[in-house]
């Protein structure tokens, strides 16, 4: 999953200044044991050409299957999913180009039923990232007891974002 740097010409500037990276402003973390919704403060450094990304991922017990969590904002807008997969194994990337600067809380709307173990996200922060297309195409892969492997195309300067989920039996 590639976050997607603002440039697009030869030289090491952005076309509106700066550096060709995507700088990562912050991180964050949240987990949902047990409801159905979770609210994260969470503070995004002013700065240009922003991007929010959040990770979720999902343990179900006695092979409970984990859906897509019905709703995710940040400071009441959607975030969109790019890409993941469900099952007792849950795992996915939402992201949002351009959010609001400053304190305000990131809701997510997900029902963990009674048999399932837990939820959790990581909140990225991201400046320096193209607006029109703020993520690359998504890839998943999985596996059993081996390694899973995908390929993401990228370009110099994008960021890989990436999540791994595993149960083990002990």
């Amino acid at each position: 999953h590639v976050v997607n740097r603002q440039f697009t010409g030869a030289s090491d500037t952005w076309e509106n200044g700066g550096t060709v990276n995507p700088l990562i402003q912050g991180t964050d973390s949240f987990s949902l044991t047990s409801g159905t919704s979770v609210t994260k403060s969470v503070s995004f450094p002013a700065g240009p050409n922003k991007a929010l990304i959040v990770v979720l991922n999902g343990i179900g017990g006695s092979s409970a299957s984990i859906s897509d969590p019905s709703a995710m904002t940040y400071a009441g807008d959607a975030l969109t999913r790019l890409t993941g997969s469900t099952g007792t194994l849950y795992s996915s990337i939402w992201y949002l180009a351009n959010p609001d600067s400053g304190t305000n809380n990131l809701v997510t709307t997900w029902s963990l039923n009674s048999t399932s173990r837990s939820g959790y996200g990581a909140v990225l922060m991201f400046h320096g990232v193209d607006q029109s297309t703020p993520m690359g195409s998504g890839a998943t892969a999985t596996g059993t007891a081996t390694s899973a492997t995908t390929t993401v195309t990228t370009a110099a300067g994008d960021y890989v974002v990436s999540s791994i989920n595993f149960l083990t039996d002990g």
